[in-house]
């Protein structure tokens, strides 16, 4: 995952990450693209103490959603279709896996 190792900055107070590879920027608060309509998936995190708390789905959801078992390709009118034939992917592309606080990059 490139992102991973993404330059952290802001941009006129927005805390961001630029991707190395494709020099887009997105917002670390909501996963927006800062300079386009792409959006990443974002997880709720909270501060205990020294440690940052992440908030993630079941690791059956995470492999879902990142498309660990499966592919997907960009269809020009709906967007990003699943090929994958996996019934939990089709449901979280689909928005019925109650992933309220998730984004999905439209690839």
């Amino acid at each position: 995952f490139v992102l991973s190792q993404g330059i952290i900055g802001d941009d006129s107070g927005t805390p961001k990450v630029a991707c190395p590879l494709h020099k887009k920027q997105f917002a670390l608060e909501d996963g927006h693209q800062l300079d386009g309509d792409l959006s990443l998936i974002t997880f709720p995190v909270k501060i205990v103490g020294d440690n940052v708390m992440v908030e993630l789905p079941s690791e059956e959801e995470v492999n879902a959603i990142l498309g660990t078992h499966g592919l997907r390709v960009k269809h020009s009118s709906s967007g990003c279709v699943d090929i994958s034939n996996d019934p939990l992917e089709k449901e979280i592309l689909n928005g019925v896996a109650g992933l309220t606080n998730a984004t999905f990059a439209r690839t």
